[in-house]
């Protein structure tokens, strides 16, 4: 099945911050059972999200290791139940 997700059919790079990454992710899996993978359409583009997020994260991990120095913790607020 060719991939349709993106412009004219290709996939871009998720370039953020290392904080915008971490929100993202917690976003992401905060909100993985209230539709967001309803349909098989939805589940795979939930999966190339989370996999180019986690993939960026362990960039900038691995950037953060080169200086020297470890990434912040966010500890963001999550929704209530």
């Amino acid at each position: 099945m060719k991939n349709r997700y993106g412009r004219n059919g290709r996939q871009y790079e998720i370039k953020l911050n290392y904080k915008s990454l971490q929100y993202l992710s917690m976003f992401l899996h905060q909100y993985k059972d209230d539709g967001l993978r309803d349909t098989y359409e939805k589940r795979m583009a939930y999966d190339q999200s989370v996999e180019a997020v986690r993939r960026g994260l362990g960039e900038a991990y691995k950037y953060f290791l080169s200086q020297g120095r470890y990434p912040r913790k966010y500890y963001f607020e999550r929704k209530s139940a």
